[in-house]
């Protein structure tokens, strides 16, 4: 996501008008953390009056969810999907919004797995899908559904932060130390960021305070970060 994040930063350069671009920058900006998640969303609406239906529609169906309004987001990607059934971006952010957002109003983020398996069922290497299927597979103790998405993404996407982060989630699932000493022997010499997202994969989804600090304790980078979350997940553990 951060080399995707750099390419989309050289088009707009290129042309700073250039509405699908600002999109992706958004998209990519939230899976890196970066601080231009709502900037560029709204850049790219406001660059939109020349796009397709289609387009325009995701456009401003990710502006709606990136300024807070999530309740108008989930109503702008229903409407989508009304009219493209089969739009795998689609189904992929409004899976994103019932996933991350409306939890906080007292619903499960499992309502989110039906758009996420219809979006992979489109598309079978949609990374975001798999990732957010991961996790719910986790959430839900479907070990076996969870052990082919980690695999499959592990295939897909090797070298990314999000496959340690599933494979920690696999492996701290099945109690499988052989596989949790690999884990941790991979993650030596990484980018800290990736230790990072797996420690938070496994404390968020997996539930297992133990094992992500564990991670952070065996790490081999000075991370503030990473120390930051030592305490919280001691008080976690009681």
């Amino acid at each position: 996501y951060r080399e995707s994040a750099d390419a989309y930063d050289r088009a707009i350069a290129l042309d700073s008008t250039f509405a699908l671009a600002y999109y992706r920058r958004s998209i990519a900006a939230d899976w890196i953390d970066a601080p231009d998640i709502r900037s560029s969303a709204d850049r790219a609406y406001e660059f939109s009056d020349r796009l397709s239906a289609r387009d325009r529609g995701l456009l401003n169906g990710l502006r709606l969810r990136r300024n807070g309004k999530v309740v108008e987001a989930e109503q702008a990607f229903r409407r989508q999907l009304h009219v493209f059934p089969d739009d795998v971006e689609a189904l992929v952010q409004f899976g994103e919004v019932l996933f991350h957002d409306h939890h906080r109003r007292g619903r499960s983020m499992m309502e989110s797995l039906a758009p996420f398996e219809r979006a992979l069922e489109l598309e079978p290497a949609n990374l975001i899908a798999l990732t957010h299927l991961a996790r719910l597979y986790a959430i839900s103790d479907s070990i076996d559904a969870l052990e082919r998405t980690a695999r499959l993404i592990a295939e897909v996407a090797p070298e990314s932060e999000r496959a340690l982060e599933l494979e920690a989630l696999h492996a701290y699932a099945t109690g499988d130390t052989v596989r949790q000493r690999e884990l941790r022997a991979s993650l030596v010499g990484r980018p800290g960021y990736h230790r990072v997202y797996a420690v938070l994969g496994l404390d968020r989804f997996g539930r297992n305070a133990a094992g992500a600090l564990q991670l952070v304790e065996e790490s081999d980078t000075e991370s503030p970060l990473l120390e930051s979350l030592a305490p919280l997940l001691l008080v976690e553990q009681g």
